[in-house]
Order: C-alpha cells, then sequence, then structure tokens
C-alpha cells in the first residue's frame, strides 16, 4: 500500500507539472487529485522537493536496471537525454523551480555511480591513483551534467542527439589517453 500512495501522489506532482512549475504546486493540490490526506503525504515524504527527489529516483531505477554496468558513455549519453526528452515538460518545470539542485542531484546520482564504472573498468592495468581516476570520473560527469544543463536553460530547444555525437566524438579514445598521462 506504502509503494501505491507514492506513486498516485508522483503521478499527480507530474501531472501538475506538465502545467505548472513545482513552486506553484502545493501538498493540498497533490493530496486533493488523489483523495488522500495531509498527514498521509506526510507519513511518506517530507515536502514537495522529497516526492520530486523519490520520483527521479524511481525512474532512474526503471531507466538504468542492473545491467546498467555493460553500458558505456554513449548509451549512458542516450539513456540519459532520451529520459529527458521524453519528459520535457516535468524536467523544464521542475527546472523553472526554485530549487534546480534536486535535478542536479539526480543527474550526478544517475550518472556517477556508471560512469565510475566504465572508468574503473578502463583504468584496470593502469598503475593509477584513486584520486587521480576520481578525478576523471569527476571531469566525465560534470562534461555531461552541463551539457544537460546547457540545454536546459535554452529551453530543450538544440537538437540533444546532435550535442551527444559532439560528445562522444569528443570523449572517444580521449578517457583512455587521458588515464595513460595519469598513469605511473
Amino acid at each position: 500500500m506504502s509503494d501505491l500512495t507514492k506513486r498516485a501522489l508522483a503521478e499527480a506532482l507530474k501531472n501538475r507539472l506538465s502545467k505548472t512549475t513545482l513552486k506553484n504546486i502545493t501538498i493540498k493540490d497533490l493530496t486533493d487529485d488523489c483523495g488522500l490526506n495531509r498527514q498521509t503525504f506526510y507519513y511518506h515524504f517530507s515536502d514537495i522537493y522529497g516526492l520530486m527527489e523519490w520520483i527521479f529516483v524511481d525512474e532512474t531505477n526503471k531507466i538504468l536496471n542492473a545491467d546498467y554496468m555493460d553500458y558505456d558513455i554513449r548509451t549512458i549519453l542516450e539513456k540519459t537525454f532520451n529520459y529527458v526528452q521524453d519528459n520535457e515538460k516535468l524536467i523544464l518545470n521542475a527546472y523553472k523551480s526554485t530549487d534546480k539542485s534536486l535535478l542536479d542531484n539526480f543527474l550526478k546520482s544517475w550518472i556517477r555511480p556508471i560512469v565510475t564504472q566504465i572508468i574503473t573498468r578502463k583504468a584496470e592495468g593502469r598503475n593509477i591513483s584513486d584520486e587521480d581516476r576520481d578525478f576523471v570520473i569527476d571531469v566525465c560527469v560534470t562534461v555531461v551534467r552541463g551539457i544537460t544543463f546547457q540545454w536546459l536553460e535554452n529551453g530543450m530547444e538544440d537538437n540533444l542527439s546532435g550535442k551527444a555525437d559532439k560528445l562522444m566524438t569528443l570523449l572517444d579514445g580521449n578517457i583512455e589517453m587521458v588515464l595513460d598521462r595519469f598513469t605511473k
């Protein structure tokens, strides 16, 4: 029942986000949409931002399954950008809210573990410190987040797949080269 309630609240929020920004949605709106009382909402979430974060985590878990360790950077980018494009109004209205850290945390929590697995795999057999490997991971995650936020700032008008192709051209072979440069 608990998961069902969370999903009902999530659907109500997603429906409202298709029409307005997060800051214009109240808990009363969501509970009225679901036929629930406010206490039920607070039993599951501390505020609307907590619900939004839960939605992002839940969506991430649906999109990226346990096979993500086998993904390459291109697949990660495609999955990330496809999700954002498929949920354009939700993402834009969440982005337009006063708390952009929600989307940033979502992108970090989604991308970082996958990039970590990929870079760690590529670093195998190289004498590279954990600090240097983590730096390369941070750079890759920051680049993907930066491109995504730039795209959002432009109202998602640019062709994101074109940006992904350019990014792949930039990264293709360069990760290995950078890891080689950090090898002692």
